[in-house]
C-alpha cells in the first residue's frame, strides 16, 4: 500500500486555522456562530448515527465467529474494549467540568 507523504506545512496550517478560529470566535458574529453551531450539530449527529451501529456490528461479528478456534479471546478483548469505551464516555459526560458548565451555561 502506498503511504501518503505528510507535508511539512501541515502543522503550521493547523496552528493558523486554530488562531483564525479563535479570533472569529472572539468577534462574536451571530451569523457565523449560527453556522458553526449547525455544522457542529450535524457532525455530532452523524457521529452518533455511525458509532452505535459500528459497535453493534463488532459485537455481532464477534458472536458469529465465537465457534471458531481462538475466538473466545477475541470476544473477550472486544467486550473489554467496548466496555472501556463506554465507561470512558460516561466518565467524560459526568466529569466535574461538564457538571460545572451545565450549572453556569444555560
Amino acid at each position: 500500500m502506498k503511504q501518503r507523504k505528510v507535508s511539512n506545512y501541515q502543522p503550521i496550517l493547523w496552528i493558523v486555522a486554530l488562531v483564525v478560529g479563535a479570533i472569529m470566535g472572539l468577534l462574536g458574529l451571530d451569523m457565523l456562530n449560527g453556522l458553526i453551531n449547525f455544522v457542529a450539530t450535524v457532525y455530532i449527529r452523524l457521529f452518533q448515527l455511525l458509532a452505535v451501529p459500528t459497535i453493534v456490528l463488532a459485537v455481532i461479528t464477534t458472536f458469529a465467529t465465537f465457534g471458531s478456534e481462538g475466538s473466545g479471546r477475541i470476544f473477550g478483548r472486544t467486550l473489554i474494549y467496548t466496555l472501556l469505551t463506554i465507561s470512558s464516555l460516561v466518565l467524560m459526560t459526568l466529569s466535574p467540568t461538564t457538571l460545572i458548565l451545565s450549572v453556569f451555561v444555560p
